[in-house]
């Protein structure tokens, strides 16, 4: 090898050597900051605090309570008097619990209001809802009477009976077995004559009445007045089946009524008859024609029908239940000075004027108002009528459980365990035994165990985000670390080639000199 090859050579390999040093140097900080980042990780491990469960005892306290025949009181705190008396020796506050008629007003999510089919085109208000309702239940109620009316008239003009305006007291009647009877009446006899045995003069009387009968549909085709009428002298008409009945079953001492038909007041009850069912069919077209207008007023309405699946049903206020419910909502909303639409349901007299309706919801009866359903069908914004409406104000009332509470001074006597034992206040005679329990506020303590849960849960996480990082960091340092070893065998073999190259270098000086000097 040339000299000037050998010392390109070797400071090529100085250079390569010179890189390697400074590379293991950048290498070794490196793994120094991982090693910094290790031991704050560990210094935050140490600083962690473990979560510590919480004791049921650290909830659990001595109660005193007692019961007066209708609730159970709990005395909840007592102060001792400064100045104890014999009525009084400490400042007691205690409660009780009691299920209160509340009424509330919620407010409903996407109501989805629908109206009835063939929506209205006319929008009205609570009162003129009622107004409406009440003009279709009353044309409704005048068309059943009408209708009523005009049967029982024609029911009427059919009983042959409502014809026979006159009767005889007769004593007792006798069949002449001749086609004639014999009845006595006040001592007289009278003879009725049968309608085929007549001259011509009582057949035109019994031919009159006949068609007046059959006109009124009293008597049918089938009837046969020619064995089935009897005539006297006087015109007077009497039927068969009416002799029948009396025919020789009258003693002296009796006497029975028996119906006759004059022709004058058979007439007569045809002309009243005919007249009243005129005048009834009048009425009843009246009356239809009343219905129809109001029922085509109520269809035009915009009436709601549902809450989403929830049928609307109107508001009974002779429902006492639902009465009594819907004003004690109006009282406790009033009562918090909360805005609501079903006190505008009522006069100032509180009787109902209506515009409420009621749904069934999970089982539960609820009551909503005209106004406030339309104000929610009117609201929506979505590609059909139920999409997009605001929220439905809705009402109940429910019993719920109430804290009553009260301070008061009163006598607490102690036993040998320095327990009280009893309690009397100084506004009641009565001396109470006192109960002694230890309670636990579960609700307390579920509330530090969700507490003590959470903290486990971020403990948890804060150690795995640790072992996450930590074991990032020894990857990478293990890495760092392979690296380095190569760098140090490259290193060691960059020094074993400078070494070969420097004896060559050494050797070529050698005899270069040595062969000029000689």
């Amino acid at each position: 090898m040339g000299m000037a090859a050998s010392q390109a050579r070797y400071l090529a390999l100085a250079a390569r050597k010179t890189n390697t040093e400074y590379e293991g140097q950048q290498i070794n900080q490196a793994r120094t900051a991982l090693a910094n980042q290790s031991a704050n990780l560990f210094n935050q491990l140490l600083g962690l605090e473990v979560p510590i469960a919480p004791k049921t005892t650290d909830y659990t306290e001595l109660q005193y309570s007692y019961t007066d025949g209708e609730n159970e009181t709990v005395l909840e705190e007592w102060t001792q008097l400064s100045s104890p008396n014999p009525d009084a020796n400490y400042s007691v506050r205690y409660y009780h619990n009691i299920n209160k008629y509340t009424g509330a007003m919620k407010q409903l999510q996407d109501p989805q209001v629908q109206l009835h089919q063939g929506n209205g085109t006319i929008l009205t208000t609570n009162n003129g809802l009622k107004l409406a309702i009440d003009d279709l239940n009353n044309s409704e109620l005048a068309l059943n009477t009408a209708i009523e009316n005009s049967t029982n008239t024609i029911s009427a003009s059919k009983n042959i009976l409502n014809y026979a305006t006159n009767s005889l007291n007769i004593d007792s009647a006798v069949n002449n077995n001749n086609g004639t009877y014999t009845v006595i009446v006040n001592g007289n006899s009278v003879i009725f004559e049968v309608y085929q045995n007549c001259g011509s003069a009582d057949k035109m009387i019994v031919d009159a009445i006949e068609a007046d009968l059959l006109s009124m549909n009293a008597i049918d085709n089938n009837f046969d007045k020619t064995t089935q009428m009897y005539i006297n002298s006087n015109g007077d008409v009497v039927l068969k089946s009416d002799l029948e009945k009396l025919y020789g079953t009258l003693p002296n001492s009796m006497s029975f009524s028996l119906p006759i038909y004059n022709q004058t007041n058979v007439a007569a009850a045809k002309t009243n008859f005919t007249t009243q069912i005129a005048s009834d069919n009048l009425a009843e077209i009246t009356a239809q024609a009343n219905y129809n207008n109001a029922l085509n007023f109520y269809n035009d309405l915009q009436i709601p029908e549902y809450v989403g699946n929830c049928e609307l049903t109107l508001f009974d206020p002779n429902n006492q239940d639902d009465l009594v419910e819907v004003k004690q909502v109006i009282k406790d909303l009033n009562d918090q000075n909360i805005n609501n639409d079903l006190k505008n349901c009522f006069d100032v007299n509180g009787n109902y004027t209506g515009g409420i309706y009621s749904f069934q919801l999970n089982g539960e009866k609820y009551f909503a108002t005209y106004e406030e359903l339309m104000a929610s069908y009117n609201s929506h914004t979505g590609p059909n009528d139920i999409d997009g409406q605001i929220k439905l104000p809705y009402y109940h009332a429910k019993y719920v459980k109430t804290r009553v509470e009260q301070v008061e001074d009163a006598l607490l006597e102690t036993d040998s365990n320095g327990r009280f034992k009893t309690v009397r206040f100084v506004n009641d005679s009565v001396t109470y035994s006192l109960n002694t329990e230890t309670v636990t506020d579960d609700a307390a303590y579920q509330d530090a165990m969700n507490e003590y849960n959470y903290k486990v849960q971020q403990y948890e996480k804060i150690i795995a985000d640790i072992n996450a990082k930590t074991s990032i960091i020894q990857e990478e340092d293990r890495t760092l670390e392979l690296r380095l070893k190569q760098l140090d065998t490259e290193q060691n073999a960059l020094s074993t080639e400078m070494d070969a190259v420097k004896k060559v270098i050494k050797e070529n000086v050698d005899k270069t000199f040595k062969t000029f000097s000689d």
